[in-house]
């Protein structure tokens, strides 16, 4: 007797898996034994349109006869069995949902669910379409594509005059965009699902500008500084903190006289700071290089007044203490996010042993990734080749250990800027701006993506797995 096979434990836990996602989100709106189906047509209007100035958002108004909750189911019109679902709109008789993560020039169907604690109901499927795209945004067009290497979005940034932050959708179409009257420099996707993004103009240098603005997916402003309430030069990184307060690096200026090793008497050096700012604008708590090192100590310092040090990113660790990457010194610090002192310098000339072939130099992009390493993207400037690394870091008797170490391609050398992301276990999302490239590698070095990106390049690309924008719905 021939046996039947049976499924992989793979295919398994991920159809189960999506299974568990659908059944709690179905569950958490309709409970399960709860009220009966709504005898009366419980929806009085609707309206729906795309909004004025976007073409991938798309406004419904309802009106209920009685106060509840509202969700709008909705889909591709020609897949049926692939449907997201809108943020829900609590216990009000007038509701406005906008629907987003739309591909251009599609048919979309949906319906609206409603329910409180007497009701539930259901309408007919309604159906509307998207339109081009009428900025200009360069889709991923992938030259390699190997559709099972990622599942996730991708973030991007246009950074030109009037220009846009966007997102990608596994297929490399643009599902989400906002359009800006400045320069974008960077962006970055926050625990509470919600884009920030520096903007400056020309002015500015490459990643600085002296606005910043918080985006959620329906198109709203969430937050601005800027103006005179705003009294810094914003650049290269700006990040939601454990508190929900909002942080970036900023430019600093102060005198010393460097008189005696050739330089002025009262002689402006600008390096950096961390500020953290509440949602009014509040300073709450601020860091300065200048606290912990003297520049007059800096035998190279008459070369590097302008930019001393020239800090390029910054996040949070797992204890919640601060990482900062100083791309000139060649280190990563650890500050203490409540007395602002260094508690360790990693890199070159640091506090941590380690093989010096895994030294990085000019690098970007510290963060943690999900397997808790410490991941920076190696420019490797003093060596002229780009590498991606993690480490695990013993912080007690000071050792690293490498736990990835992937030389780049000579073709995607990037002597600045830069980025990379974990995607899974065996993937990863990388950034080279100066080959205006967009790759997926596996860790062994295997290019299973590749796209052009175009110009402007960006800054650099995050990686942001599906289910956070599942449960962003």
């Amino acid at each position: 007797m021939q046996r039947k096979h049976k499924p992989s434990m793979s295919i398994l836990n991920k159809c189960t898996k999506e299974f568990i996602l659908v059944t709690i989100f179905i569950a958490q709106f309709f409970i399960a034994c709860g009220p009966p189906k709504c005898k009366e047509d419980i929806i009085v209007k609707h309206d729906g349109h795309l909004q004025k100035d976007n073409q991938l958002r798309y406004d419904i108004s309802i009106s209920t006869v009685s106060k509840g909750d509202v969700i709008i189911k909705y889909w591709k019109t020609n897949e049926k069995g692939k449907s997201f679902f809108s943020k829900k709109s609590i216990d009000t008789t007038e509701h406005l949902i906008t629907l987003s993560l739309l591909n251009e020039n599609e048919n979309y169907s949906y319906k609206v669910l409603f329910n409180n604690d007497k009701c539930f109901s259901e309408t007919k499927p309604y159906s509307f379409s998207t339109n081009e795209i009428n900025v200009p945004i360069t889709p991923l067009t992938w030259e390699k594509f190997t559709k099972s290497s990622y599942n996730g979005y991708i973030l991007l940034q246009r950074r030109s005059w009037n220009g846009n932050v966007h997102l990608l959708d596994p297929d490399g179409k643009i599902v989400w965009y906002q359009r800006f009257e400045g320069e974008p420099k960077v962006s970055h996707w926050t625990n509470e699902n919600k884009i920030l993004v520096i903007l400056g103009n020309d002015a500015h240098k490459n990643s600085s500008g002296s606005e910043i603005m918080e985006y959620d997916l329906s198109g709203n402003r969430t937050l601005y500084f800027g103006g005179h309430n705003f009294p810094y030069e914003a650049h290269h990184e700006v990040r939601l903190t454990p508190q929900g307060y909002i942080a970036t690096l900023a430019y600093e200026s102060r005198v010393y006289d460097l008189s005696t090793i050739g330089g002025n008497a009262s002689q402006s050096i600008t390096g950096d700071c961390i500020v953290i700012l509440d949602r009014e604008g509040n300073l709450k708590w601020k860091w300065s290089v200048f606290d912990h090192l003297d520049p007059r100590l800096d035998p190279n310092i008459l070369e590097h007044m302008d930019d001393w040090g020239h800090a390029n990113a910054f996040s949070y660790d797992i204890d919640g203490n601060i990482l900062i990457s100083f791309r000139d010194w060649n280190q990563i610090w650890k500050i203490d996010n409540k007395s602002g002192e260094i508690i360790w310098k990693f890199g070159q000339n640091g506090d941590f042993n380690i093989d010096k072939n895994y030294y990085f130099s000019a690098q970007h992009d510290i963060h943690i990734n999900p397997f808790k390493e410490y991941m920076i993207f190696d420019n490797g400037k003093e060596k002229r080749k780009t590498r991606l690394l993690s480490f695990k870091l013993n912080e007690i008797n000071k050792t690293a250990y490498p736990r990835l170490c992937l030389e780049m391609p000579d073709e995607f050398y990037a002597d600045r800027m830069g980025s990379s992301y974990v995607i899974n276990k065996n993937n990863l999302l990388v950034c080279i701006p100066r080959s205006r490239k967009i790759l997926v590698m596996d860790k062994k070095g295997k290019v299973l993506c590749q796209a052009h990106v175009g110009i402007p390049d960006p800054y650099r690309a995050e990686y942001i797995p599906i289910e956070k924008l599942i449960n962003n719905k």
